[in-house]
């Protein structure tokens, strides 16, 4: 689902955007807030009644590694979450929309 949802939301972006996905108990999407990643990650909005909630950042430079953008996303992501899982994809025009593994480590630095 998620690489059908960034091919439809991301694919054609040639600039830095991001997507707040709020996702439902049976796994539907209960909404989508696409945000500059940039500017506007403090504008972030996810369902107070998602069972988990995904971060996706285009990466219109085909780079693979998290931008200081994204980590300071995540961390709003975090704050939003209230603990709910979060799961975050990079997409690119250079490759397939892919997950980025999240360690425990790595959301407690946030």
């Amino acid at each position: 689902m998620h690489q059908r949802l960034a091919k439809a939301l991301l694919e054609d972006i040639y600039y830095p955007v991001s997507a707040a996905v709020s996702i439902g108990e049976k796994g539907e999407i209960l909404s989508v807030h696409l945000f500059d990643t940039l500017f506007c990650g403090d504008h972030m909005r996810v369902e107070p009644d998602a069972a988990e909630v995904w971060l996706m950042s285009q990466h219109n430079d085909g780079g693979r590694t998290l931008y200081d953008a994204d980590l300071q996303n995540l961390r709003r992501m975090r704050q939003l979450a209230g603990g709910r899982r979060i799961r975050m994809f990079l997409a690119s025009e250079e490759y397939a929309c892919r997950e980025i593994g999240l360690s425990e480590d790595l959301l407690d630095v946030l």
